[in-house]
């Protein structure tokens, strides 16, 4: 039982020098935050909200001043992370991760090494979601997702791809929201206009 109280006194021996290196690292700082969309924009109200709250808890307190930086889908915000702001840990900023797979993908305008940014975290876990109509003719996706060599490479990347046809995606606000007749005529008018 000694060793308990002799393992905790190690750990916080070990520690403390790291915090306080910290907390006079950031004490009377400012950190800027980037932030790619436009003022009262979904990016910029997760950053701000979080911006007023995250002081709080880095060692030194330090002010956290956010910056918005528009253009590009959070591309200029992005480019400006990666090639522009000083690595000295008081800049970081919010951003389309959308980006990051469009590195891969090959898009266009991303000619920096997306890897190189270091991850922090993310305000909200989203789900992308691709809807085509049958008239629009792109039934070669329907293929793809079907194909056992795409799903099989697929499941070695840990892609979740659920394809869903219309009638499924009825079926699912129907069980799930069980929604009055009115309401599913009036999202039937704003989803298909006639």
């Amino acid at each position: 039982m000694r060793l308990k109280p002799l393992l905790l006194s190690a750990v916080i021996v070990i520690a403390l020098p790291g915090l306080s290196r910290a907390d006079d690292f950031y004490r009377g700082k400012t950190i800027r935050v980037i932030v790619g969309g436009s003022a009262g924009g979904g990016f910029d109200i997760y950053t701000r909200a979080m911006a007023r709250h995250m002081g709080k808890h880095i060692p030194g307190n330090p002010a956290l001043v956010v910056e918005n930086m528009t253009g590009a889908g959070t591309l200029i915000a992005t480019k400006y992370l990666h090639s522009s702001a000083k690595p000295d840990g008081l800049t970081f900023g919010m951003f389309n991760g959308a980006l990051i797979l469009g590195r891969v993908l090959g898009m266009k305008g991303i000619d920096f090494e997306v890897r190189k940014l270091e991850f922090l975290g993310v305000p909200v876990q989203d789900s992308t979601v691709c809807a085509l109509r049958k008239e629009s003719g792109a039934q070669r996706v329907a293929k793809t997702l079907a194909d056992p060599e795409f799903v099989a490479q697929a499941k070695k990347a840990n892609l979740d791809i659920n394809p869903l046809t219309g009638e499924k995606v009825k079926r699912i606000v129907d069980d799930l929201f069980k929604l009055s007749p009115a309401t599913k005529k009036q999202l039937a008018g704003i989803l298909a206009p006639k």
